[in-house]
């Protein structure tokens, strides 16, 4: 019954927002609630309520109104529509006082925005974006460790992507520093973002397994730690299955270089993610991507029809539209290549460019009139798989 409570609280308050830093902190922090319990429906629905009512231009109403707009912009960005997304988050950066808690949020909501931008492949803009909130942090006094470990993560993890090994290590380890200063100061999200950023940055490398598996155990020991808590289980739930599917991710890498008892190290990691029972639309992301690498394993050993029969099942599971079919599909098409079904794959390609096509019309058969949202090539998507048996 907690949340009619605060609707009625909220509503109560709507009225005296004006100068009232008390009342707009308890927005904030309910706001905050609903962010963190994933519930997009009140998130967008709450924010945008708050912008109807006069606030007034002070530098602490413009402050106040771009920690509404930037949890508005965090609904929106469920959407999946980048460009919406990216409008949102830009209107927050715009309303955003030149202050030093104003010039924080801006740094934070350039981070947080690129990570659509990289889901939906484009990371040339997302770098951009990082290098930007990093040149602000240079006119801020009282940066918090954990935006440091986000800018710092964010350009290690990009510079890696470019092929910038020396400047991702660089960053890297600016960040292990931050993170072995001021970890008994960070929160459980900080932490936790550390851990799976740690792991993203370490799944496709050669780096020593033991390594991994240290830091998925601290991690493991921490989201234990904080069950009995406050925090919601599916929040901290949602932070562990990231780094269990990382881990599948590494796995899978080894078992890709010859090393074929990684195969079930890796279906471990990613069965626990498959087997966790609650649900809600983050949850479901990162069991689609598990699903999706246990197929990758299917296929590498060779059993193409279970392999098959368990994509089926996937794209059954994913949304059309959803940011994960287009690599859903892509498995699909070299798995009915390796069986010689080349006709189901070619209706397979059909389909899978439908989901790139976001023109007003109708996409004709001879694709005359395909519309892509973004200029980036998926092709290595439907690059052959190295057979080990």
């Amino acid at each position: 019954m907690r949340i009619p409570f605060i609707i009625f609280f909220i509503c109560s308050v709507f009225q005296q927002l004006s100068g009232q830093t008390v009342k707009r902190d308890s927005i904030i922090n309910v706001l905050e609630e609903y962010a963190t319990n994933y519930d997009v429906e009140n998130l967008m629905r709450v924010s945008t309520d708050v912008e109807k009512y006069d606030i007034g231009n002070s530098p602490a109403d413009s402050l106040f109104k771009a920690n509404v707009l930037f949890y508005k912009a965090e609904a929106i960005s469920y959407s999946g529509n980048l460009l919406k997304t990216r409008k949102a988050y830009e209107d927050v950066i715009q309303m955003c006082p030149n202050s030093e808690a104003g010039t924080i949020l801006k740094i934070l909501t350039i981070i947080e925005s690129t990570v659509i931008e990289s889901l939906k492949g484009l990371d040339i803009i997302a770098y951009k974006k990082t290098k930007k909130a990093n040149s602000l942090i240079e006119h801020v006094q009282n940066i918090s460790p954990a935006i440091l470990l986000s800018t710092y993560n964010n350009l290690a993890l990009l510079s890696k992507n470019f092929g910038e090994n020396a400047i991702a290590s660089s960053y890297l380890k600016k960040s292990q520093t931050i993170f072995n200063t001021n970890e008994h100061q960070l929160s459980f999200l900080a932490k936790t973002n550390y851990y799976n950023d740690f792991f993203n940055f370490y799944k496709d490398t050669d780096v020593d397994e033991d390594i991994m598996i240290a830091y998925f155990n601290k991690h493991k020991q921490l989201y234990i730690k904080n069950l009995d808590n406050s925090k919601p289980e599916i929040f901290m739930a949602s932070k562990y299955l990231s780094s269990q599917t990382k881990m599948g991710e590494f796995y899978l890498h080894r078992l890709k270089k010859g090393k074929k008892d990684s195969a079930k190290k890796a279906l471990n990691y990613l069965n626990n993610v498959l087997a966790y029972e609650k649900q809600n639309n983050v949850i479901d992301y990162y069991k689609k991507i598990a699903w999706y690498l246990k197929n990758e394993i299917l296929l590498i050993q060779n059993k193409l029809e279970e392999a098959l029969n368990s994509n089926t099942k996937l794209i059954t599971f994913s949304k059309e539209k959803g940011s994960r079919m287009r690599y859903n599909r892509a498995q699909r098409i070299r798995l009915l290549l390796r069986l010689h079904r080349v006709e189901e794959a070619r209706k397979e390609i059909s389909k899978m460019v439908m989901t790139f096509h976001t023109g007003s019309e109708n996409l004709k058969k001879d694709f005359s009139n395909f519309t892509p949202f973004q200029p980036v090539s998926y092709t290595h998507l439907t690059l052959p798989t190295k057979r080990i048996v």
